[in-house]
């Protein structure tokens, strides 16, 4: 069993933090956070992960708590999840911002 990081900067202030445990070629977990650089500070703005045994996404507030959770109905292997997320999230990540910023102004 390894873990890895494949963290990486979509813009300069937008950062996707993502590890996955994986075992002889299959993802056994992970987590993908999207997070925005705002006022000094780091802040987690959605998260896919595999927490309670099965993938979900929390949408988080810009208060970093969770208001909504959805399943996502699947279970490991995680390979081809893992891997549609993270393009899911490189594509639509100023979607998810422009949501925490309209969260943030309420």
């Amino acid at each position: 069993m390894s873990e890895r990081d494949a963290s990486f900067y979509l813009e300069p202030d937008v950062y996707l933090f993502t590890t996955f445990v994986i075992e002889h070629g299959v993802i056994t977990g992970f987590v993908a956070q999207l997070e925005v650089y705002r006022e000094g500070g780091w802040h987690p703005v959605i998260r896919y992960d595999t927490a309670h045994g099965e993938a979900h996404i929390d949408y988080l507030n810009p208060g970093g708590r969770t208001y909504d959770k959805v399943w996502l109905g699947e279970k490991a292997p995680y390979n081809r999840l893992y891997a549609a997320i993270t393009a899911t999230l490189r594509a639509e990540y100023r979607t998810h911002i422009a949501r925490w910023h309209r969260q943030r102004r309420r």
